[in-house]
């Protein structure tokens, strides 16, 4: 016989598809989304590791560079990137600056 704790990770684990099943996938998706979205912390976390992954790559001329517009674009649907970006060409790098131009 296991510990408390793991006891019940297992049997959480055992009825996760039982839950899916009887909630329906949609609606459990849709709950665990706004308990990830509330979490203002977690927000900044993954900005902070997009950041740092934008950081780790070098930008050269020609290259493609996606751009946030600050508006939502209503041409299209809430969960397209395209909503809330658009891609640019990298026109010109400074590496001493550290700037790019698009």
């Amino acid at each position: 016989r296991g510990e408390p704790p793991l006891d019940i990770l297992t049997g959480v684990a055992y009825c996760s598809p039982a839950i899916a099943v009887a909630v329906g996938r949609e609606r459990l998706f849709n709950f665990m989304r706004r308990r990830f979205d509330r979490d203002e912390q977690r927000a900044k976390r993954e900005g902070a590791f997009v950041a740092e992954l934008l950081n780790s790559v070098p930008v050269e001329v020609g290259q493609t560079w996606w751009l946030h517009h600050n508006r939502e674009d209503p041409h299209y649907p809430v969960d397209d990137h395209r909503r809330n970006w658009e891609p640019t060409i990298v026109m010109k790098v400074d590496v001493q600056r550290g700037e790019f131009f698009v």
